[in-house]
């Protein structure tokens, strides 16, 4: 996928969930209380991606992230959820080890 079809498509979805409401910042199991709109993303090792500003719940799905958000690393792995609570601030995610990673956006 092209770096500006990524970006279309990230805009779209950042439009999309604009109503959605943060619920604070918790590395917790995936509550799905709501139902949102969902993107899902693979990256490989070595790739990286600036997450929309109005993304609200980044759930890995399988491999390991990095997660760079509000100043603060995290490292996720297959069913951990982070919720991103600020919309104004953005989240940078990468790919840790050899797998990809699949995680989903909402």
């Amino acid at each position: 996928m092209s770096t500006a079809v990524l970006n279309l498509a990230l805009d779209d979805l950042s439009r999309g969930i604009q109503g959605a409401r943060p619920e604070g910042y918790a590395r917790a199991a995936c509550a799905r209380e709501e139902a949102l709109p969902a993107l899902r993303v693979a990256l490989l090792y070595g790739e990286q991606l600036c997450l929309p500003a109005a993304s609200r719940r980044l759930a890995v799905l399988s491999g390991r992230a990095w997660v760079t958000f509000r100043g603060e690393d995290h490292i996720l792995e297959g069913g951990d959820c982070l919720d991103l609570m600020r919309p104004r601030d953005k989240a940078i995610i990468s790919a840790l080890g050899k797998e990809e990673l699949f995680f989903e956006l909402a």
